[in-house]
């Protein structure tokens, strides 16, 4: 079976994600809706909020990195093509 990431920083946002995954799973919401409130605020919406701040952060961290080595050859052929759009600033 080929290994689908192969660099480090990969291994690193993959790990992070399951992370994420798990804790956005139904039990441990569930534990973290147990509170009524943090700060004056609902539990379960800080809890919400901060892991999916951490989830943009993890993404953010492996595009700057290229932690997936995504390649030309991944991206659809529609998606690959320019369209014709005038990028002039406008100044003729």
């Amino acid at each position: 079976m080929a290994q689908i990431i192969r660099n480090r920083e990969g291994k690193i946002a993959a790990g992070l994600l399951i992370l994420f995954i798990i804790a956005m799973n139904p039990p441990v919401v569930y534990i973290a809706n147990s509170a009524t409130t943090t700060l004056g605020m609902g539990t379960l919406w800080l809890y919400a909020v901060a892991w999916g701040m951490f989830a943009i952060i993890v993404l953010l961290w492996a595009a700057k990195h290229d932690a997936f080595s995504l390649t030309e050859e991944q991206v659809p052929p529609e998606l690959r093509r320019t369209e014709d759009v005038d990028l002039s600033t406008g100044d003729s």
